[in-house]
């Protein structure tokens, strides 16, 4: 979970577990935030890069490294399954993971998305989304609402796209 002065989302640990991933839209303007662990420890983490149009947020933490997620560099095809994690709605639902398949990658805005009916809430924000393997092959960040309903279109940035936009590839 990442906690903000404002709110929170989710992030995962990339690389060496010295830095994780997150959305812009979770850390906001903050320079500092708090990552909580999934057993409960606090650690301050400093907002290295933000790049708000492609809502992407690089984080670091200094004297601890936290178990970090394999990254496929392959870009997932329509009908494989995935599976969300994140911090939806409360931060004690945090490590909650939805499944879902992906229903293909589209292209709006200049960017590409990825689109799955993997469930995402807010707090989801900057949370992996995994292929079977368990790599990471995106980043939740938004989630089409019908009526205040959640209607399964769901929204997420391929990882090679986030990796670039971070300043990592």
């Amino acid at each position: 979970t990442v906690r903000t002065a404002t709110g929170h989302g989710s992030g995962f640990a990339i690389g060496d577990g010295s830095y994780l991933l997150t959305n812009s839209h979770v850390v906001g303007e903050a320079k500092n935030v708090t990552i909580v662990t999934q057993s409960g420890i606090n650690i301050n983490g400093e907002v290295m890069h933000v790049d708000a149009g492609r809502d992407v947020a690089l984080l670091k933490i200094n004297g601890l490294r936290l178990p970090a997620i394999h990254i496929s560099p392959l870009t997932p095809e329509s009908t494989q399954n995935v599976y969300a994690i994140g911090s939806p709605l409360r931060e004690d639902l945090a490590g909650t993971v939805t499944k879902g398949i992906i229903s293909g990658i589209r292209e709006m805005d200049g960017y590409q998305w990825i689109q799955s009916d993997a469930a995402i809430s807010p707090g989801n924000s900057g949370g992996p989304l995994l292929d079977s393997n368990g790599s990471v092959v995106g980043i939740s960040t938004a989630g089409f609402q019908a009526g205040g309903t959640q209607v399964g279109l769901n929204l997420f940035i391929p990882i090679n796209e986030a990796l670039s936009y971070s300043g990592l590839k």
